[in-house]
């Protein structure tokens, strides 16, 4: 099926500001190699997609892209402030420190914690990028969130 240019570019716009930012925290923060990771992801996304018709089916595929080049990638975390720029300034601190947190974990934890808080995924569209059954995808949830919630009291206690 032949897309118009007008139907890729709003599927562009529609899912740029949710996939930039899923590729920016897996990688530790550095936005030249997330954009990369995302344009790139994009184009693989569009020359393999047949049926355009199937939003969800896209959007699957994109992250899944992203997810498997984020894993590829060797960055090193980023301590630039890019992320923090539409935040407010009084919000600014916790959000620092959730990075942070994130950042310790293990790249498999922090994805399942970004596809579901982030991108507000279902459970079900989940076990479908990451290969699991939806059981496991919710333990494994449960565990992410554990883990983070250890990290940040961690974080939260060393700054005293």
């Amino acid at each position: 099926m032949k897309i118009s240019q007008t139907k890729l570019r709003e599927l562009v716009e529609r899912y740029q500001k949710k996939v930039f930012p899923l590729a920016f925290y897996l990688i530790g923060g550095n936005p030249d190699l997330a954009y990369e990771i995302t344009a790139d992801s994009f184009v693989e996304t569009f020359i393999t997609t047949s049926n355009f018709a199937n939003e969800e089916q896209i959007l699957i595929k994109l992250i899944f892209s992203i997810v498997e080049r984020s894993r590829q990638t060797r960055a090193m975390p980023s301590v630039e402030d890019f992320g923090l720029l539409e935040v407010p300034s009084n919000r600014k601190p916790a959000v620092t420190i959730l990075r942070q947190a994130l950042q310790k974990m293990s790249f498999d934890m922090r994805l399942l914690l970004l596809l579901r808080d982030q991108l507000h995924l279902t459970y079900s569209q989940i076990a479908r990028i990451v290969n699991k059954s939806e059981k496991e995808t919710r333990l494994n949830m449960t565990q992410a969130r554990l883990l983070l919630r250890q990290e940040l009291e961690r974080l939260l206690n060393s700054a005293r």
